[in-house]
């Protein structure tokens, strides 16, 4: 089917915000809400062409949005991807890091907090964890709630908080009772390892396995797997891929709950909404399975990135050029008629998609002051952490071969291009995050510190 200008429209749609606006009412009409599926590969979304039944209910508000097929991730774990969504600032720059215990530096300015000085009512159910308040990623929200039960027991309970079925309730109830404009932020680690899907899930995507394995994953499972050697078949992978779908498909029927809803209150056409993921999850294409964190190979930074405008503007469009996380949230601003603070890097997707296409940067949160990064520019990846490698993408989409010593002129290039762009502020100061001895518990339960 042949694709309108998306450029062209999104700046209509942009500039029918502001007119809307200004001929309404002082206060912006439309709403917000963003969605994060913790761990999402675009790779398994329906829409994005996976042949298993995944997500149906996304698959269908895709028919009334822009897709974005290769979107960027800035990391391959929860606090720096999201920091870096929600300030639209590099990892480098906006300070949140699990590694160093700090939180987001004063100078970032979240989404929430530009929304909030605009008339929104702010509101976060989310799964905690990397995302606790003590980051600072609660800043502009005036309710900022996390998910209570977390760890492999609780998780391997059908009614644990964390699934995003309880976040969708609890958002709903609370847009009951609030005013216009409104902005949701919703995050779950329903699909993050351990998998524990109900079983009449798990169905639908395995009848026949034979082997060993237990329906629900383990993270200690998946830790004798990566770091003990323990063999695996196909079948057994095969297995584990689908506890991870079927955990999806549990995510998925919480979407379609919340579209209902708005449809139901007459919200869905005002409301802009937003589906996306902080990083996905390898599974044995680098020799790690259900793992993440590790590395900054594609199977972790490619995201679903999904925006269905308001009145379902631009229904099913596509756009092939690379999209970043940094670009979400001016992306948005521009669509709501509301200007982007100063410090976002980021660039509203509606500008400039006819020339090429913006890089991206993605870091591993670690300690210390030598930052370990990938620069992706969509046709070619370098990569700096350990022995420098560079991908050319079109040929070697799988990240297999190092081409550095075929194209040392490239490789020079994406180096210094990455160093400008990781040298255009200055890293902030840490600022210690007052971690209580119950989110120190679960990041290790999860595997990311000691």
């Amino acid at each position: 089917m042949t694709r309108r200008p998306l450029a062209l429209l999104l700046a209509t749609l942009a500039s029918l915000a502001c007119a809307e606006r200004e001929a309404t009412a002082p206060e912006p009409r439309f709403n917000l809400i963003l969605i994060s599926i913790d761990t999402l590969r675009a790779d398994h979304v329906g829409a994005y062409g996976y042949p298993l039944p995944t997500t149906p209910h996304i698959d269908a508000m895709a028919e009334h949005s822009v897709r974005f097929t290769s979107c960027v991730a800035h990391a391959p774990t929860t606090l720096a991807s999201h920091a870096s969504i929600l300030t639209s600032l590099l990892p480098q720059h906006h300070g949140a890091s699990i590694s160093r215990e700090s939180r987001l530096a004063q100078d970032a300015v979240p989404l929430a907090e530009v929304l909030a000085g605009h008339g929104y009512r702010t509101a976060s159910f989310n799964g905690g964890i990397q995302l606790d308040a003590a980051y600072g990623l609660d800043r502009g929200f005036d309710v900022y709630e996390s998910a209570k039960s977390h760890g492999a027991l609780a998780q391997s309970l059908a009614g644990n908080e964390d699934r995003l079925r309880h976040g969708v309730e609890r958002a709903i109830r609370w847009l009951d009772e609030a005013e216009r404009p409104f902005f949701v932020f919703l995050h779950s680690y329903e699909i993050h390892h351990p998998y524990t899907p109900d079983a009449e899930l798990l169905r639908l995507f395995e009848t026949d396995y034979a082997g060993d394995l237990p329906d629900h994953i383990s993270v200690e499972l998946l830790e004798r797997i990566n770091a003990d050697g323990q063999p695996l078949s196909p079948e057994d992978l095969s297995h584990i891929v689908h506890a991870y779908d079927a955990e999806l498909r549990s995510a998925d029927a919480a979407i379609g709950r919340l579209v209902a809803y708005l449809q139901e209150k007459s919200l869905y056409e005002d409301t802009l909404i937003v589906i996306t993921s902080d990083h996905g999850e390898e599974f044995g294409e680098h020799g790690w399975v259900g793992w993440h964190a590790h590395s900054l190979y594609d199977e972790l930074l490619l995201v679903p990135l999904i925006i269905k405008f308001p009145g379902s503007r631009l229904a099913g469009e596509v756009d092939a050029l690379q999209a970043r996380g940094v670009d979400i949230a001016p992306t948005v601003l521009a669509a709501l008629g509301i200007e982007a603070p100063e410090s976002y890097v980021g660039r509203d997707l509606s500008q400039g998609l006819g020339e090429r296409t913006p890089p991206a940067v993605s870091m591993h949160d670690v300690p210390g002051d030598v930052p370990l990064w990938t620069l992706r520019t969509g046709d070619w990846k370098l990569k700096r952490v350990g022995a420098e490698m560079l991908f050319d993408l079109r040929a070697d989409p799988g990240e297999r071969h190092n081409a550095a010593a075929q194209h040392p002129e490239k490789a020079d290039a994406l180096r210094l291009l990455g160093e400008k762009l990781l040298n255009e502020r200055r890293r902030p100061a840490d600022v210690a995050a007052p971690l209580s001895g119950d989110t120190q518990r679960q990041l290790r339960e999860l595997g990311y510190v000691e």
